[in-house]
């Protein structure tokens, strides 16, 4: 794994130099965010398996939780955002539904909005799904984000358990 820091912050140094159009940048951000989607998988199955063999840190796993959030969200929002931009270029319309003016059209920032959006709220109001699999993932999304608060909540309800006694 130390390997892999230098490598990615040589590829992320490269795409703040390299102009917003170039296939290669393209090409370097998808891989590096791909990367990050199958680090946050194993992370999440990860922390669902602290379930079944409890740390002896008791504060280590919400601040795992905690931080493993913000990671989660921004991967769901490169998703959203991914998918939704290969869908436009095969079929012409979009793939996810935003409640904006007709004028505007949803740029990167939206869809990570959108996904933020999902930590506050029960629903995404003015997000929805045009497809069946953009459906699908915001049912995932929305899986493992009551996933994520169920497993912070019984860490914080086991921590406050045990420094009562």
């Amino acid at each position: 794994m130390p390997v892999l820091l230098p490598v990615m912050l040589a590829a992320l140094m490269y795409c703040m130099v390299t102009p917003s159009k170039s296939r290669w940048r393209r090409i370097l951000i998808d891989a590096l965010a791909v990367f990050g989607v199958f680090k946050i998988l194993v992370m999440f199955l990860l922390l669902n398996f602290l379930i079944f063999f409890p740390p002896s840190d008791r504060v280590m796993p919400i601040l795992q939780l905690l931080l493993f959030l913000p990671s989660l969200l921004l991967i769901w929002g490169w998703i959203y955002w991914r998918m939704d931009i290969r869908y436009i270029a095969r079929n012409g319309k979009r793939m996810f539904l935003f409640r904006m003016s007709a004028d505007d059209s949803p740029g990167p920032y939206d869809y990570v909005l959108a996904s933020f959006t999902s930590l506050i709220s029960s629903t995404l109001g003015g997000f929805t799904g045009d497809t069946r699999t953009a459906r699908t993932l915001i049912l995932l999304h929305g899986l493992m984000m009551w996933d994520i608060m169920g497993l912070s909540l019984s860490r914080a309800i086991s921590l406050v358990a045990f420094s009562s006694k």
